[in-house]
């Protein structure tokens, strides 16, 4: 079992070179990197510019802003969750946690990472939890 903390971001709101350091992936997550490539999603591996360097994701999710309204439908036919006159402040939201939701279900296909526990610590990726709610 590999037992990895990190952090997930979206590239929109990063600059990588004073904010994040660009690494190269750990041997473990280059197929999930590769296949989520292949689906069309960006996502980073680096450090965090910060004191310690944590090490993180960022997830390049404008594939799903274009997704917006077939993402709605998909919360309202699965949730009864009602977005149909909501905003930019939601739709960005949505499409990020559409990214991250990929990420993990992506993630946990590989046994290695089955047992994780994924912490959502803002309302901006909370979406990915009801996302992610039949893994």
């Amino acid at each position: 079992m590999v037992k990895i903390i990190l952090s997930l971001g979206h590239i929109s709101k990063i600059k990588k070179n004073t904010d994040f350091r660009i690494l190269n992936p750990p041997s473990e997550l280059e197929q999930i990197f590769n296949n989520l490539k292949n689906q069309g999603i960006d996502i980073y591996y680096g450090e965090w510019l910060v004191d310690g360097l944590p090490h993180g994701f960022l997830i390049n999710f404008k594939k799903y802003l274009d997704q917006v309204d077939s993402l709605k439908y998909e919360l309202w036919q699965k949730f009864n969750i009602d977005s149909l006159r909501t905003g930019q402040d939601y739709n960005e939201p949505i499409a990020w946690s559409k990214a991250v939701s990929e990420f993990l279900t992506e993630l946990v296909k590989d046994e290695r990472f089955q047992n994780s526990i994924f912490h959502f610590h803002e309302w901006l990726s909370g979406g990915a939890l009801i996302l992610i709610k039949r893994l």
